[in-house]
Formats: structure tokens, C-alpha cells, sequence
């Protein structure tokens, strides 16, 4: 069985706010974004506030943007049983800094298990749980009773995409009718952990904090529910080069390779697509590399695809990136021009009218890829 996925949902946060238009907003220059959510209070958002006892602050963002998923899909709708409902996660690394206390009784410690039952008296019981990188897998399955299949993804910046991909082949084979699925993070609130992206190459600046989650369903669920569509997904693949942390290969085989199978799986060429969205990473060698792949892939079209990018406008929000482009891509394509804080090249701002294909990238700088080829809805 091949059915059909349609994204029928979306539940976004980033520094531009809450909600789809807010992103848009930010896209199209009407006002300037920061890149932290460290001050982000999702309490508002829970329909469960007991649950921030037991996340970190980096869950409570992703499981916001779960809360208005559940929103904008009016779940109350959704008569599906909670087995044939699955949810798949893209998530950063544990906070280092979540687990700060255990982690100064261990040093004062100094081997000692006596000596570190005496000086980790100040941690709470449930600090080993906060922060554990299934946490909003977990929690967000109970706020939506999804108990079907599901899975957690931690490969960095590809993850949410990733975690889409597998959700949307799920549907496709009838393992599930409705999958959830997303990424979440907030390296602003982990030093350590923004300090490891930073190491490897990423900009200070460029890291941003965020989440973003989709519905994917049947077109048959969707109509009988009376649900919209935003976009089809049509084809998908990922790749890696395997060399390792922070290296990847320069010339973008594993990256062309998974463009290449993703255009091929949606039965569409080159010429269906009227928009590319990259990752943006602000690292030279890796954003060079993405545009040496695409110029490659599309070299044959005479009037090629615009070419934009959500990262500079948003930050380049890792695990949640990839996801938010899906969120919005319908919606920029139909923009006909790319807004100056998207653009990659200024002779690649024209979307194509009556062009129904966008391809969404992303890549880390590990060597991982992932890409999704959307049919447009309208």
C-alpha cells in the first residue's frame, strides 16, 4: 500500500513568535528576529503545566509548538484510533547544563560514592529525567494519546526532517494513519551545548532557537474531516557521508545522491519545481557546497527555480530547521518573489508560476542530508 501524505497541520515557535504567520512576517523584513528563546515561557502554551517540573526548558518549547499542532488540527476531529496515531521527534543533544548539579557532585566527589551521596543533595529528584532527549516524544504522545508507532532522532540538523520523512513512509504503507512529526531545540539555554556548534563552525549569531511540528495524514482522512492541505509530500531521501563529526565531503555526493532519489521517488523533473529552500548553515564551505549540488541537479532548466533561505530571516534552527520550511513552503511559493531576507542569489528570485514542485535541504556539517519534495496543494 502507497497512499497519498498530505500536511494538514502546523504547530511553529521561533524568536519571530508563535504560529505560521508570525514566521512569514519575519520572512517578508516586517520586523528584525533575534535568535534566543531562553526567555520563552510555554506554560501559556500547556494544556498540562505539571510537566514543566520534569522537562527542560528546551522540551517546554518543542512541546509548545505540540500544543499548537494540536491546535490548528482541531484533534478533537480527528476520529482515529490513538493505535493508528504515531509521533517521530528530531532532538537535541541532553542539556548538559539540566543535569549541572550531578555533574558538581561528581567532581567534588572525585570517585567517591559516599562523598557524592553528601554533595548532591541540592539536586531534585527528578533532575537525571530533565532534559532527556525523549522527553517531548514522550510527553507530547500523551498530550496528543498518540500510542502507535514511534521514534526519536538525534543526528543534528537534519533530525526533524528526518523525523518526517519516516512518519510520512508510515502513512504511506498503512502502518499508520496519522503521523506527527517534528524537531524542537534552544542552544541559546545550553551554553555547553551551543558552545560545541560554535566550535565546530556555526556562527555565535546564527544559532537560533525553535520548534516545529506537522500532521501528515491520508488525502481520504483529511477530506473526510474536512481538514485543508497545505502541501503533498511527494518524495524524500536521505544520505551521509559517514566521515565523522564535523566533516563532511565538499563536493555533495551523499547530499546529490539524496536530491537526486527524492525528485525520482516524487515522480517529478526539474522543470515541476518552482522553488528550492536550503539550509543556509552561514559556513562557507557547507552553503557552497549545497549550491554546487543544486546548480548541478537543475543545470538543464533554462529558467531555474528560485532559490531562498529561511535562515537568515529565522536563524538556522537545527533540529526544528528543515521542519519549519515544510511548515511555511506552500505559503512562500505563492509569494512569486523571494522577500530580500530570503534571497541566496539575487538572479533566483523568481518562483515560477504554476510551478507545483519545492524541494527543502538540509545539511550538517557531520556529513548527514536529508531533502523532501513537496507538491503544492494550490
Amino acid at each position: 500500500m502507497n497512499r497519498e501524505v498530505l500536511i494538514t497541520a502546523r504547530g511553529v515557535v521561533s524568536a519571530a513568535g508563535t504560529g505560521a504567520q508570525a514566521q512569514l512576517d519575519a520572512l517578508t523584513g516586517k520586523f528584525t528576529v533575534g535568535r534566543s528563546l531562553a526567555e520563552f515561557r510555554a506554560a501559556a502554551h500547556l494544556s498540562d503545566k505539571r510537566m514543566m517540573k520534569a522537562i527542560s526548558h528546551a522540551d517546554s518549547i518543542g512541546l509548545a509548538a505540540v500544543e499548537l499542532l494540536k491546535k490548528d488540527a482541531a484533534w478533537e476531529t480527528m476520529a482515529v484510533a490513538p493505535e493508528r496515531i504515531g509521533m517521530y521527534v528530531g532532538a537535541p543533544p541532553a542539556g548538559a547544563s539540566d543535569n549541572a548539579y550531578y555533574m558538581d557532585a561528581q567532581r567534588a566527589a572525585a570517585g567517591s560514592l559516599k562523598a557524592f551521596g553528601a554533595t548532591c543533595m541540592n539536586a531534585k529528584p527528578t533532575t537525571l529525567l530533565i532534559g532527556l532527549p525523549n522527553n517531548v516524544l514522550c510527553y507530547g504522545a500523551m498530550v496528543l494519546d498518540a500510542r502507535g508507532p514511534n521514534n526519536n532522532y538525534t543526528s543534528s540538523a537534519p533530525s526533524g526532517l528526518i523525523a518526517v520523512m519516516n512518519a510520512a513512509r508510515r502513512v504511506q504503507r498503512g502502518q499508520i494513519d496519522v503521523g506527527v512529526a517534528g524537531g524542537f531545540c534552544a542552544y541559546h539555554a545550553d551554553p555547553v551545548n551551543k558552545g560545541v556548534l560554535v566550535a565546530g563552525g556555526l556562527a555565535d549569531a546564527a544559532v537560533a532557537d525553535g520548534a516545529a511540528f506537522l500532521t501528515l495524514e491520508t488525502r481520504a482522512g483529511a477530506t473526510a474531516r474536512g481538514a485543508k492541505a497545505h502541501a503533498a509530500v511527494a518524495g524524500m531521501a536521505q544520505a551521509s557521508d559517514a566521515q565523522g563529526p564535523w566533516a563532511f565531503d565538499p563536493t555533495g555526493a551523499g547530499l546529490e545522491s539524496a536530491v537526486r532519489r527524492a525528485m525520482e521517488q516524487a515522480g517529478m523533473a526539474g522543470s515541476d519545481f518552482g522553488l528550492l529552500l536550503t539550509s543556509g548553515t552561514g559556513v562557507q564551505c557547507a552553503d557552497e557546497s549545497e549550491l554546487s549540488v543544486l546548480s548541478r541537479v537543475f543545470a538543464k532548466e533554462r529558467d531555474a527555480p528560485a532559490l531562498g533561505t529561511c535562515s537568515r530571516a529565522l536563524g538556522h534552527l537545527m533540529e526544528a530547521g528543515g521542519v519549519m520550511e515544510l511548515a511555511l513552503a506552500a505559503q512562500i511559493a505563492a509569494w512569486g518573489e523571494l522577500p530580500p531576507a530570503m534571497r541566496v542569489r539575487d538572479d533566483r528570485v523568481a518562483i515560477r508560476a504554476g510551478k507545483q514542485g519545492v524541494l527543502v535541504v538540509r545539511t550538517s556539517l557531520s556529513g548527514d542530508y536529508a531533502c523532501v519534495a513537496l507538491r503544492r496543494e494550490w
